[in-house]
């Protein structure tokens, strides 16, 4: 957690990089590493040509969520040396993420509150992102950066407005 103050991070990058850690699979926690590493898989490139089925049931977590890390580990190593990398669209499951939302309408307004925890000022930079229709039911992509305390302050206060007049009108 200290890496952003390090003067070491770039040759760690580096060094979990040529190691091919397990680290680098994007959304892998530290007991998933631990569990893999204990069974001997222990770089991205054993993890994404584990067989599936898994031929093991993990002392913790489901199986399905060593599967995504294996699936992960093989998309990030099919992606290598691609430009833009590899994506696979999930399935759309009926009443289930992001399908448990209502169908936009007229006032809907979807919020994207990007944070940098490592930025100006301690962590002091946000992205309010919004998505809204406009008058002819096209999105509109407004976005307000709130780079210091005041900028900040403002942004949240202009996103809470529009919020609320969306509310009072829709």
């Amino acid at each position: 957690e200290l890496c952003h103050i390090c003067p070491w991070t770039g040759l760690c990058i580096q060094k979990r990089i040529d190691d091919d850690d397990l680290s680098l699979v994007a959304n892998i926690t530290r007991t998933q590493r631990r569990e893999l590493d204990a069974r001997g898989t222990n770089t991205l490139t054993a993890l994404c040509r584990l067989p599936l089925p898994l031929a093991f049931k993990p002392d913790r977590g489901s199986v399905a969520s060593y599967v995504r890390a294996r699936e992960q580990a093989r998309l990030q190593l099919d992606s290598r040396g691609k430009n833009p990398p590899l994506h696979e669209l999930r399935e759309i499951i009926q009443n289930e993420g992001l399908c448990r939302f209502p169908p936009p309408s007229p006032g809907a307004i979807f919020l994207d509150l990007e944070g940098d925890n490592i930025a100006f000022e301690g962590g002091r930079e946000y992205c309010f992102g919004l998505v809204t229709l406009d008058a002819n039911s096209k999105p509109e992509y407004p976005a307000d950066w709130g780079l210091t305390d005041t900028f900040e302050r403002a942004s949240v206060g202009a996103v809470m407005d529009l919020i609320v007049a969306a509310g009072a009108a829709h």
